[in-house]
């Protein structure tokens, strides 16, 4: 048998534990709201000192890999793999609705055998994920993102009893009627509360035409700051006013989170029972107003295809947007906008070489293509770069929010296009 280090972050559910021959010998669970961002690192140093005191080598990590929330799924993930990497583990992925129906099957006797399980997880308004297994966790259907109508699993419905389960479950009740329906209840979900940023959230008007218990049975009450980039910016005392308002009226027992990983800098009142730190934790400045207090862990790298000399007069890339001054060396370097590289970084952006140890930035010349770069590196040795070598693009010597500035744009927006493509290769390798 073996030692494993659990990690479940797929819902509201934070969870860590460490199992020994099938056995739970340590647990650290919070399940009181969405505090994975809080919590997750916390647990898995505890887990760990616990398996080393114990003398209790690792030999895999095992975390939940969706579907569920992209922000806890992003979270657990990453600690995982640095896991594996730091401690040179094998990683084992989860489905995350089959894992739900476990104790399900555990500890519900009165299933029959012919029973169907159909873990769901919510999505938005009517939307879940959901798949369909039988006792023997057999998929009958496999996973799928579902709008649930009256029509909805009619075919499993019509020939035998399906228990639905899962935070997406409950707000399925009043469509799915049909007689061999049964939901197994017990999740306590979210409310989302309006406080100025007018996106997503109940009003306070809307809040009043809920009755009072359907206010009660919330793991937890959260809302989103508009301006807290900005430490000076009025809307982020207008909304802590708001949001303490609204939770000392509606919600005063409830845990509360307003903060994401801007407004964790603005300081403890703003931080409640939790925080949602996100983007923060890939080391990006949330918070230009001060110097960042995080530490870069982005890395981006792409492999040289060529490298030749560019005459005097001869033009580079698309639309011939630059000629060379006098005679250069360029490298064609494998990356671009398909791979979600901003096109805004022609003759502006830079790759990074090493020569001795230390950073050569190497202008990028001419226009960003599909597939591929173009740099100068004529202030390197001929021998300094050659094909299959690495461009560094983003690092600990031009990080995100260096390469970020220099395409006009924000981190959060260069994070969430890069890698789209598929040949481009993730790899976390802290």
């Amino acid at each position: 048998m073996s030692c494993i280090l659990h990690i479940e972050t797929s819902t509201s559910a934070c969870s860590v534990a460490v199992s020994e021959d099938g056995q739970n010998v340590f647990k650290k669970e919070d399940l009181n709201g969405p505090s994975h961002a809080v919590s997750l690192g916390v647990f898995v140093d505890e887990a760990l000192s616990f398996a080393d005191s114990h003398a209790m080598p690792l030999d895999a990590v095992a975390v939940s890999c969706g579907p569920g929330s992209y922000t806890g799924l992003r979270i657990g993930v990453s600690m995982a793999k640095g896991v594996c990497y730091g401690r040179n583990l094998p990683l084992i992925g989860l489905p995350t609705l089959k894992v739900q129906c476990v104790p399900v099957l555990l500890y519900h006797d009165e299933l029959p055998e012919d029973a169907l399980l159909c873990p769901m997880i919510d999505a938005r308004r009517m939307e879940v994920y959901a798949a369909v297994y039988d006792r023997a966790l057999k998929p009958v259907r496999d996973i799928a993102a579902d709008i649930v109508d009256e029509n909805s699993y009619q075919e499993f419905l019509d020939k035998q009893p399906v228990y639905f389960f899962g935070d997406g479950a409950a707000k399925c009740k009043e469509k799915i009627v049909h007689p061999n329906a049964h939901f197994i209840d017990g999740i306590r979900p979210l409310i989302q509360v309006e406080t100025g940023l007018n996106r997503l959230g109940f009003t306070v008007a809307e809040l009043e035409r809920l009755a009072e218990t359907e206010r009660k049975d919330f793991a937890g009450v959260l809302s989103h700051l508009s301006c807290a980039d900005e430490q000076a910016h009025f809307m982020n005392a207008r909304q802590l006013a708001a949001f303490r308002a609204i939770k000392a009226r509606f919600f005063p027992a409830t845990p509360a989170t307003l903060s994401a990983s801007d407004g964790v800098f603005l300081g403890d009142d703003f931080h409640f029972d939790m925080t949602r730190l996100g983007a923060a934790m890939y080391g990006i400045n949330t918070a230009p107003y001060r110097e960042n207090q995080m530490q870069n862990i982005l890395e981006l790298k792409a492999p040289v295809l060529q490298v030749k000399p560019l005459p005097k007069g001869e033009f580079v890339g698309y639309s011939a947007t630059f000629r060379a001054p006098c005679d250069m060396r360029i490298a064609i370097v494998s990356v671009g906008y398909g791979d979600g590289l901003p096109r805004s970084l022609s003759s502006r952006g830079k790759v990074i070489f090493y020569a001795d140890g230390k950073p050569c930035f190497c202008p990028i010349l001419g226009r960003v293509s599909m597939d591929n770069i173009i740099c100068d590196i004529s202030a390197l040795a001929p021998e300094a770069v050659s094909p299959g070598d690495f461009g560094w693009l983003i690092n600990d010597d031009y990080t995100v929010d260096d390469i970020a500035r220099d395409a006009g744009t924000i981190a959060y927006e260069l994070i969430s296009n890069l890698g789209k493509n598929p040949r481009f290769v993730k790899n976390y390798i802290r």
